[in-house]
């Protein structure tokens, strides 16, 4: 199993300064657990990893749009399986 601890990541308020607290904060406003969110972000990142190799390797080939498409609806399916709200998922998308 991959584990990485929340702790390796810092966190960036728009790329210059540190907000240590922005997995707390993401985790409150989806109201999940900060476990939840870091298996999701881990989840999203391997599965991103995965489509970018396939990409690379040409046994993929879409538009980059229909890429981002299916990596949107891949994260709001995670996030609703964890019991994010509708009107939640709806403000993320």
């Amino acid at each position: 199993m991959l584990g990485l601890a929340s702790d390796v990541f810092e966190s960036y308020s728009a790329g210059t300064e540190i907000k240590s607290s922005i997995n707390q904060d993401m985790a409150e406003l989806l109201r999940i657990t900060l476990k939840q969110l870091m298996d999701f972000v881990m989840t999203m990142m391997v599965y991103t990893q995965g489509i970018g190799t396939l990409i690379a390797s040409g046994i993929v080939k879409d538009t980059k749009e229909n890429m981002y498409r299916m990596l949107h609806n891949t994260g709001m399916t995670y996030l609703k399986g964890l019991g994010v709200k509708d009107s939640t998922l709806c403000d993320l998308s």
